[in-house]
């Protein structure tokens, strides 16, 4: 009987600490950052949908707290169309101005993989924030990014 009670005392401790372990981790606080909005909007060159080119949001006026320097970020779709992540996918972009620069990469094989890290495909002043002429401010709510109508000229 005597190891009974030693293997029964020994179970809860070992469930008490597994418990508190698992408490400690559920109440961790998820990664903070700035609140974001629905941000979404079209690019096209020379009036035609342009697809997988990056789009990158600029603060014109950076927060000097912010360590992450986190740029909302997307990749045209097909048709064009992108939708804006900052923290987690199409979550948006903060409010505030920014600037908007495009970059299409040239293609290459990596093994067996097609990447688009080669040379910029697009006139090089999209790709500048402070050359790019492209802005928009983020307003809290829903945000509809007027087209991108970039041009090759």
């Amino acid at each position: 009987m005597p190891w009974r009670t030693v293997q029964w005392r020994l179970a809860c401790i070992l469930l008490a600490g597994h418990l508190l372990l698992l408490s400690a981790s559920g109440c961790a606080k998820p990664p903070s950052g700035p609140q974001c909005f629905p941000t979404q909007g079209k690019v096209t060159l020379d009036s035609q949908p342009l697809a997988e080119a990056m789009v990158v949001l600029h603060p014109l006026a950076p927060d000097p707290e912010d360590a992450n320097d986190q740029r909302p970020i997307a990749i045209t779709a097909a048709d064009g169309t992108f939708h804006l992540s900052t923290l987690k996918t199409r979550d948006g972009a903060p409010a505030g101005e920014y600037a908007i620069t495009v970059e299409l990469r040239e293609k290459r094989m990596d093994g067996d993989t097609e990447v688009r890290d080669g040379k910029n495909l697009l006139p090089p002043h999209y790709r500048d924030p402070a050359k790019s002429k492209l802005s928009y401010r983020v307003i809290e709510g829903d945000n509809q990014v007027p087209t991108l109508e970039l041009s090759t000229k």
